[in-house]
């Protein structure tokens, strides 16, 4: 391909062509990416991500302390207790209004 003032009328009109080609590619990848149902899906894929992640860390919390509290912590254990003791507590007010 010739350069500056040394390029044909046909290598010219190749490379506004090929130009062409290329701003229409990339204006319709932008606008299949701003339309808005590409932006909820992109916005669901998300959120179920941070749900699966949230998820695993919460089931790995709750095995810890069954385990810890399987092996007799009596920190989980007193912890377990006070939940059980506030647990009653609060039914018994509720029940009484």
């Amino acid at each position: 391909m010739s350069t500056g003032a040394n390029r044909t009328r046909g290598e010219i009109e190749a490379d506004l062509q090929r130009t062409r080609q290329e701003l229409t590619a990339s204006v319709d990848e932008l606008a299949t990416m701003l339309h808005p149902k590409t932006q909820l899906a992109e916005a669901k894929k998300a959120v179920s991500a941070g749900a699966r992640r949230s998820a695993s860390r919460i089931r790995d919390a709750v095995r810890d302390v069954t385990a810890r509290a399987k092996s007799g912590d009596p920190k989980v254990l007193g912890v377990i207790g006070g939940l059980v003791a506030t647990t009653v507590v609060v039914t018994l007010v509720v029940r009484r209004r």
